[in-house]
């Protein structure tokens, strides 16, 4: 997940264990099918991520942290840093442009990017609705 590194997954089932509850999923309403990833940023900056997908293809997605220890609870125990739920298809992620951290159905599909310091770790749930 850095320098524009591409990472291809396509999940197709919830598995055995739900990992979201009403304490920890924010604006996801529970998990679908998901797929979790953990990065930790090598320096202070500013996380911004685009998750490509079909133009008919709804994913939305979370991120929990930051946290100071590379391997954070799994699944997160609160609600996440940012968060979008929206409907509508095609890519999603974290921008510059964006201003709101978290958003429901009716969204544009992008959220604020995340400023960051050096050796932080994130928790990113991408969920294919």
């Amino acid at each position: 997940m850095c320098n524009d590194q591409a990472i291809s997954q396509n999940p197709t089932n919830t598995g055995n264990v739900f990992d979201l509850t009403p304490a920890n999923d924010g604006c996801l309403y529970g998990e679908q099918q998901g797929v979790w990833f953990r990065f930790t940023a090598a320096m202070a900056g500013n996380i911004a991520f685009t998750i490509q997908v079909p133009n008919t293809t709804d994913y939305d997605f979370a991120v929990w942290g930051p946290y100071s220890t590379l391997t954070p609870a799994c699944p997160p125990v609160g609600p996440p840093l940012r968060c979008s739920a929206s409907g509508v298809y095609g890519n999603t992620g974290l921008n510059y442009t964006a201003l709101d951290v978290s958003e429901d159905p009716y969204g544009d599909k992008w959220v604020r990017f995340i400023p960051t310091l050096a050796n932080q770790t994130y928790l990113l749930y991408v969920d294919n609705w």
